[in-house]
């Protein structure tokens, strides 16, 4: 029987620029990016607690003082809306309308994705472009021409 060392590679050892010395390099970005979320984070969730908050206020209450704190909490408004039939109507509507914008606008974007990726056309980087353009606005730019458009229709 003949004797045989194991043959072993060495690790995989990183470069010494690539070594993090704990609390060396402090970086600056990250506490700015984490800053400017927050900012995000609270104009974002600051109206509509303003308008959930104003909703147990009566209406002179609101129409006195917009900017006050509920003195009476009146959690009648919401028993009220939500036992009404008129709002689980428009919450259905609001769905069927959503749920199925959601599902055309999946599968078609699905089919044109694989088309865009897969097949070789001549347009084929205008028609991106032209989907990527879709994506630069943000909705709210559309939605008053079309609160108008809907507005003028009746």
């Amino acid at each position: 029987m003949t004797a045989t060392a194991a043959i072993t590679t060495p690790g995989r050892r990183r470069s010494p620029r690539h070594e993090r010395v704990a609390g060396a390099g402090f970086d600056w970005g990250q506490p700015f990016v984490y800053i400017v979320a927050l900012m995000v984070v609270i104009v974002s969730i600051v109206p509509v607690a303003y308008v959930w908050i104003g909703g147990f206020r009566s209406t002179p209450d609101i129409n006195a003082d917009p900017a006050a704190w509920p003195t009476p909490w009146i959690f009648d408004n919401y028993a009220r809306v939500l036992g009404s039939g008129r709002f689980w109507g428009s919450v259905f509507s609001s769905s069927v309308v959503g749920l199925g914008t959601t599902f055309g606008v999946v599968l078609l974007g699905v089919m044109a994705a694989f088309v865009i990726a897969r097949y070789d056309f001549r347009g084929r980087g205008a028609l991106y472009s032209l989907f990527a353009a879709g994506l630069m606005f943000p909705l709210t730019v559309a939605a008053l021409p079309l609160t108008i458009l809907l507005r003028d229709l009746g």
